[in-house]
């Protein structure tokens, strides 16, 4: 294909499904629900795969969303979520103090599309000293480390993503 012909155009996507390799499209705030942590609960020692299910709520609608990870990532949450200090710093403990190192906070992690196979996509808004907000890509349970380590950090997901309960 010549430099000055169209790319061709790929089929649109299912309804908060997109290619797995894209990035992350983009959530109006209006279509954002704030969400609370409500349970963590790991799978049994010894099965595999080893996962845990943090559970969030939304705290306007009840509804709510189950995000499964790997077994060591729930036990980061628990562990945020009790205040235990890490022996040593963690990656989510770098990244905080490469934020805070550069003069930026976090602001807001938002979990914002479910990918084919049920993967979960999640954004970090970081406010820089300039005032400028840059969203960084990031794994959900990165994120959720990130967000409760992150004093006033808002936790957020797309509303198509959270299920609310009929009334």
């Amino acid at each position: 294909m010549d430099a000055d012909q169209a790319s061709p155009v790929p089929p649109p996507a299912e309804a908060g499904v997109s290619d797995e390799g894209a990035p992350p499209r983009p959530v109006p705030p209006a279509d954002l629900v704030e969400l609370a942590l409500a349970s963590v609960e790991l799978s049994p020692d010894g099965l595999l795969p080893a996962t845990g299910t943090v559970r969030l709520v939304d705290l306007a609608a009840g509804g709510q969303l189950d995000i499964v990870m790997a077994r060591a990532d729930a036990m980061l949450v628990q562990e945020a979520i009790a205040g235990v200090p890490a022996a040593r710093p963690r990656t989510h403990d770098l990244l905080l103090a490469v934020i805070a190192a550069l003069s930026g906070a976090v602001t807001e992690v938002a979990l914002v599309e479910r990918r084919p196979g049920g993967v979960y996509v999640a954004t970090l808004r970081v406010l820089r000293p300039n005032g400028s907000v840059a969203e960084l890509d990031a794994r959900p349970s990165d994120a959720l480390n990130v967000a409760l380590r992150s004093p006033g950090a808002a936790l957020r997901a797309a509303r198509s993503l959270v299920d609310v309960p009929a009334n």
